[in-house]
């Protein structure tokens, strides 16, 4: 009863209207000719004219909570209730201030690409899985070049736990098949990441603006632009000039102090989840794998500033690589992780309300309680953009 009822006040904190930035993004295509981020302009934001912003407003809040409900879904069907534990980790995911983060950037690709992630590991049949895999990676990448390092990782590691079960059923041919297909698929993500994000000349940039401007019957934000002329390098160094800045250092460090106690406690389970597993002998390349796959988000951080948006990331992929092991293992926690649970869950509750409120994108402060018991008299101010 916890996690659904903590999980709607987390993103209740966070709802917002998509703001003119994602509006923006959402809007490219290859109208104009090749581009990076394209694919979903070209598909949905053409099929469902998103150029209106009314009706992107819809669309995002419809994603969001098809995004949230996929992730209940994929929750009871890994019975991640039955099998860890009494389900802490569970409540302390949908309670926890990546929620209201998802919430936050609503509109954002990252809300597209994590429904296609969970679509993956819904599948239960592994070769399926990877078959799947190949079309809807490549998508990803063509909607936004974050999957590589955000989404892929988690992909990949749940086929790898497939070939781990497939040791205790000394099916080796298939496990051969299962290891080669995912390095086969990292190798070819990484291959066309590389292709994807070359950056634009000013002028093709200028062709796309134009395009957008008179498409678009909102406000284009003229800031987005440049995103699309800055090479790999360039962010890096753009990133590393803004983190020197006691401003983003402060923001840096809140945001890890606000997600340290949800991830902790994810990786913890993950820890035990992994010394649950057979064959003994994997354990150790498992738990090695698990974490990069957890942690691989972090490297967000050297190509954009917005720290709280990777962190949230972060938590996100930690309980979806959870609960690809929740799928081999049952594991039993004991009464310091209960008890651990339950004040981790109050801090992200209060995480916004009485600390960590200036971690948000576009200097925004999460809504307090109060706001809260408004929320549905203010539902028409959702039509109107967020600047």
């Amino acid at each position: 009863m916890l996690t659904p009822l903590a999980g709607a006040v987390s993103c209740a904190k966070g709802l917002r209207r998509p703001n003119l930035w994602a509006a923006t993004q959402a809007m490219v295509n290859y109208d104009c000719g090749w581009t990076r981020r394209g694919l979903f302009g070209a598909t949905l934001g053409s099929w469902l004219h998103l150029e209106r912003y009314g009706r992107f407003t819809w669309v995002s809040l419809a994603l969001l909570l098809g995004l949230l409900g996929m992730l209940a879904w994929l929750t009871v069907r890994n019975r991640a209730f039955q099998r860890l534990g009494a389900g802490e980790p569970a409540a302390i995911f949908f309670s926890s201030y990546a929620i209201t983060y998802l919430a936050h950037v609503v509109g954002y690709l990252e809300i597209p690409l994590a429904i296609v992630t969970v679509g993956l590991l819904l599948v239960r049949r592994p070769m399926l899985r990877l078959a799947l895999a190949v079309p809807v990676c490549l998508a990803g990448l063509l909607v936004h070049e974050m999957f590589l390092l955000v989404f892929l990782p988690v992909v990949l590691f749940s086929l790898y736990v497939d070939g781990t079960d497939e040791l205790t059923t000394h099916d080796r041919r298939r496990r051969r098949i299962i290891w080669a297909g995912a390095a086969g698929l990292a190798l070819l993500s990484t291959g066309v990441t590389v292709g994807v994000s070359r950056p634009l000349s000013a002028a093709q940039a200028a062709v796309i603006r134009a395009g957008i401007e008179r498409r678009a019957e909102f406000p284009v934000r003229e800031d987005f632009f440049p995103v699309l002329e800055r090479s790999t390098a360039e962010n890096v160094r753009m990133t590393a000039d803004a983190i020197r800045t006691p401003f983003f250092r402060h923001r840096f460090v809140v945001s890890a102090l606000t997600f340290a106690p949800t991830l902790l406690m994810l990786l913890a389970a993950i820890a035990g989840s992994v010394r649950a597993l057979e064959p003994r002998r994997r354990r150790g390349l498992t738990l090695a794998a698990a974490l990069v796959a957890a942690l691989s988000p972090v490297g967000m951080n050297l190509l954009g500033y917005d720290a709280g948006r990777w962190d949230a990331l972060v938590c996100l992929e930690a309980y979806l690589v959870l609960l690809c092991l929740a799928r081999s293992v049952k594991v039993e926690f004991g009464v310091t992780y209960r008890v651990a649970a339950v004040v981790v869950i109050g801090l992200s509750l209060v995480s916004g309300e009485w600390f960590a409120k200036d971690i948000l994108m576009d200097e925004a402060r999460a809504n307090s309680f109060g706001s809260l018991l408004h929320m549905g008299v203010k539902a028409r101010a959702l039509l109107q953009p967020s600047r």
